[in-house]
């Protein structure tokens, strides 16, 4: 991920423009769907981290 907080609404964004803007060169197509993964999976662990972080308060 990028150096910003990127959140789930950023996430779509990012797809929703590489859906529709042309890409200039496959690379940059392979580039972009590499972040979009990163970020993606970034945003996943975030979320299990915070689900273990909740659930770990409720047992106490």
């Amino acid at each position: 991920m990028s150096e910003r907080d990127a959140t789930y609404e950023d996430v779509l964004f990012d797809i929703d423009r590489a859906q529709t803007s042309p890409l200039s060169s496959s690379a940059e197509a392979k580039a972009r769907s590499a972040r979009l993964r990163r970020d993606a999976e970034m945003l996943r662990e975030r979320a299990q981290a915070a689900l273990a972080r909740a659930q770990e308060r409720t047992i106490r």
